[in-house]
Parts: structure tokens; C-alpha cells; sequence
């Protein structure tokens, strides 16, 4: 918000607009990571790691399926979304440019809260922060900086996006390389 606060009172208006709408998209992805915490736990409690890869595989599909159709439908709708919440052309543009670029990452975003729920029911959480940390600290901030100081607003954007693709994809390797593997699976 520190960064975007430099681009005007516009630039954080639209943001505020852009993360609501976020949510609306990545709510159902955070439900999913959540209920495979018990699922996971009651599977690898039962010996079954073949099932635990399988939630995952089907997690992660379904995290690549919903953030591919949230990307379309925000593109062909990010003006209109824009229009919904504010009048000012400034506002809707920035909103459009911020649902159309950060919604590029939803479902890799997807797949690394599926990834870092998953760590925390395998008893090991340190690998679920490390994650969230990797993303906020190692990959969010500094892509975002420089995407600032490159590309002016778009360009935080894009780091958000870019950031969720590196850590997702990093995450979603690293969870499947921790359950164990069972023949067949």
C-alpha cells in the first residue's frame, strides 16, 4: 500500500477496489486449503499417502482451473468491475490494470496455500512459513520495487503476480517431494 500511496490518491483507491475483488476469487482456494489440513492429517495418520498426493493433485488442479477462469473473467470485466465501484476514469483504469495483471497468479497462489496448509498438517509448519515468507520477503517486495521503479504502477502489480507463480510453483514441488510415496501414485 506504501508503494501504490506514491502513484496518488487514485492508484490507492484502486487497490482497495482490486483486493476486495481478490478475495472474492481467492476465498474459495483458502476454504480448499484449509479442509485438506484434516485431510491430510487423517491420511498420513492412516498410512494412506497415496490419498494425501491425490487431494493434492486434485487441489492443485482445481487452484489452476479457478485462477485461469478468474483471469478470463477479469479480463473481459475489469472495466465494467471498475465502473461498479467508482466513476473516476482514473480508478477504473488502475482497477482493470490491477484485476487483469495480479489475477495472472491466482492459481499458483492457489497452489502455494494449499502447498503451506499442507506443511502445517504434516507437522511442519517451518516449512509452511518459509513459504509464506519466501513469497512476502524474498519474491513480493523486491519484484515489486523493481517493477515500480521500471514499469510505475503496473509493474507492483506484476510483482505480485510473478511473486505468486515463483512461490507457488516452488511450493507445490516442495509438498509433493515431502509426502512419501506409495507405488502406483
Amino acid at each position: 500500500t506504501r508503494m501504490v500511496a506514491g502513484f496518488g490518491p487514485a492508484a490507492v483507491a484502486a487497490l482497495g477496489v482490486g483486493t476486495r475483488v481478490e478475495m472474492f476469487f481467492l476465498s474459495p482456494l483458502m476454504a480448499l486449503g484449509s479442509v485438506l489440513v484434516p485431510f491430510t492429517g487423517q491420511n498420513l495418520g492412516a498410512d494412506r499417502p497415496d490419498r494425501v498426493r491425490a487431494g493434492l493433485i486434485f487441489g492443485f488442479r482445481f487452484a489452476l482451473i479457478l485462477g485461469a477462469g478468474a483471469f478470463v473473467l477479469l479480463l473481459l470485466t475489469g472495466k465494467m468491475i471498475g465502473r461498479a465501484f467508482n466513476p473516476n476514469p482514473e480508478v477504473i483504469k488502475i482497477i482493470r490494470q490491477y484485476l487483469t495483471i495480479v489475477s495472472a497468479g491466482y492459481g499458483l497462489q492457489g497452489i502455494l496455500l494449499i502447498s503451506a496448509n499442507s506443511f502445517s498438517a504434516m507437522g511442519k509448519p517451518y516449512r509452511s512459513a518459509a513459504l509464506n515468507l519466501l513469497r512476502m520477503f524474498g519474491l513480493y517486495i523486491p519484484l515489486a520495487l523493481l517493477g515500480s521503479r521500471l514499469f510505475g504502477l503496473p509493474g507492483i502489480f506484476a510483482g505480485a503476480s510473478i511473486s505468486a507463480v515463483l512461490a507457488g510453483s516452488a511450493g507445490g514441488m516442495w509438498v509433493m517431494r515431502t509426502v512419501p510415496n506409495m507405488k502406483g501414485v
